[in-house]
């Protein structure tokens, strides 16, 4: 079953996005995937299974979506490769329905085992980990935590785009294969974004401008200030 909330489509709008009006299913989800590959053509025969489910948690203030989904494929023999679990929490809270502040958190966990070797997870400021490198953290297992306080600083000014800004908290590490997982390991980012809304250019949504502080070094020993740009949100 599938419901759309339509009290928290107006709870959306210009909330958690920073600024442009977004859809969230808040409803039940469930879906289940088999394929099949056959011997042919030199191909390895694989049987492979991916499960989704999602619900969502509705509030006066705000809402919950949680998330979780495993693959895997499966050889003759009955053993398993490139299995992945994954699971997510997302909240979004604001102080009262006509604030221009909405409050937005995440916590997503993947867990992976024999994983193909052209894929590894990563912890990094492409995956919301904004103070650090692209590939700064990469294995089989991932936590990310992020926060982040958007405000709506302007309607639509010339007919062509709003204004917002944002300030957050990130954290997260990628344990590499055959490491404890430990999370003393944790690195963490603070800072402030710009988020620049084009209402009229529904293909591009949103332009995202964010400077993060690491505070704690990379691998390299690397810490200080980043500079990212997306055409998205982080999370």
């Amino acid at each position: 079953m599938e419901a759309l909330i339509e009290a928290f489509l107006i709870l959306a709008r210009e909330g958690d996005t920073g600024l442009p009006d977004e859809d969230f299913d808040v409803g039940s989800r469930l879906s289940f995937e088999l394929g099949y590959s056959p011997h042919l053509f030199g191909a390895q025969e694989r049987l492979a299974a991916q499960l989704r489910v999602a619900r969502g948690l509705s509030f006066p203030t705000g809402f919950l979506i949680g998330s979780v989904s495993a693959k895997t494929r499966a050889r003759l023999d009955g053993s398993l490769e490139h299995t992945l679990a994954e699971g997510s929490v997302l909240a979004v809270w604001r102080p009262v329905r006509e604030s221009a502040q909405t409050v937005v958190g995440r916590v997503a966990l993947a867990w992976g085992n024999a994983l193909d070797r052209d894929f590894q997870l990563t912890a990094d400021g492409a995956s919301g980990l904004r103070g650090y490198r692209l590939h700064a953290f990469t294995g089989d297992r991932r936590l990310l935590v992020n926060v982040e306080d958007r405000v709506q600083l302007t309607k639509e000014l010339l007919r062509l785009f709003e204004i917002g800004a944002a300030a957050f908290v990130d954290a997260g590490y990628a344990w590499p294969e055959g490491s404890p997982l430990k999370l003393s390991d944790l690195r963490a980012d603070a800072g402030i974004g710009l988020r620049i809304a084009l209402p009229r250019a529904p293909s591009l949504g949103l332009l995202r401008l964010d400077l993060a502080y690491a505070l704690r070094p990379d691998l390299r020993g690397r810490r200080g200030w980043l500079v990212s740009f997306s055409s998205s949100q982080a999370f």
